[in-house]
């Protein structure tokens, strides 16, 4: 009855970390359609969202039922379709003087130029060293290390604009919310389950809100603390970060 129970609440908590982090998609569309425009908001973040969501989802679509969870493709699929959603608006509305750096685009064509080589040995080849598997869990680890580094261009963005005008503060409220309860899943499983495989498995899932919490505490500061004269907190229809 116990295993249950905190079953439920685990089934209970996905859902909800996935809603957390698929509406957290939202604010910033919506601020960039009120604004027209989209500076404020760094293009390399932008870029490497892309990127690491478009790795991610193919990871958990490859990866479920036995180490991904429905809502786990649910969420990487939305969050991939809502960010390429953010890159249209990036090439359509005011950018000002902003640009993709170099390194961003290095960084992206070596990732796709390899998920790419790496299909095309495989299919030529069929070796066992170059399993499917082997390029999925690199997909997911890529989305960690992208994870890990696509929020300094924004970090920076603000603290040398000094201001988050642009940047929508409530895409990190409910990214930090999202973060939170997914690691609180993955802990709640493997107490459960007294194993931790599934941690092994998708090492990705712990990794990614742990990740994302500590840049959203970063964020916060910036908002409410460092930059806060400089911020506008208007609805989210308008111009507030």
């Amino acid at each position: 009855m116990v295993w249950v129970t905190w079953g439920f609440v685990s089934w209970a908590i996905g859902w909800l970390y996935f809603l957390s982090w698929s509406v957290s998609f939202y604010p910033q569309v919506v601020t960039n359609y009120g604004r027209r425009s989209v500076q404020g908001l760094s293009l390399d973040f932008v870029c490497y969202n892309l990127l690491g969501f478009s790795c991610y989802a193919a990871f958990t679509i490859a990866a479920y039922p036995t180490s991904a969870r429905l809502n786990d493709v649910f969420f990487s699929v939305h969050a991939f379709l809502l960010t390429s959603v953010t890159a249209l608006q990036c090439s359509i509305y005011d950018r000002g003087e902003q640009k993709v750096s170099p390194l961003c685009k290095l960084v992206s064509g070596s990732v796709v130029s390899s998920a790419l080589i790496f299909t095309l040995m495989k299919l030529s080849f069929a070796s066992e060293f170059l399993s499917w598997k082997t390029l999925l869990l690199s997909l997911s680890f890529v989305k960690l290390a992208i994870t890990a580094g696509k929020y300094v261009p924004q970090v920076l963005l603000n603290h040398s604009r000094r201001s988050t005008v642009g940047w929508n503060v409530w895409n990190v409220l409910l990214d930090f919310t999202g973060g939170s309860l997914s690691m609180l899943q993955v802990v709640i499983d493997g107490l459960l389950r007294k194993d931790w495989s599934s941690v092994l498995d998708n090492p990705v899932k712990f990794l990614l809100g742990f990740t994302s919490i500590g840049f959203d505490v970063v964020f916060l500061l910036q908002h409410y603390v460092l930059y806060r004269k400089n911020s506008e907190t208007t609805p989210l229809s308008n111009t507030s970060p």
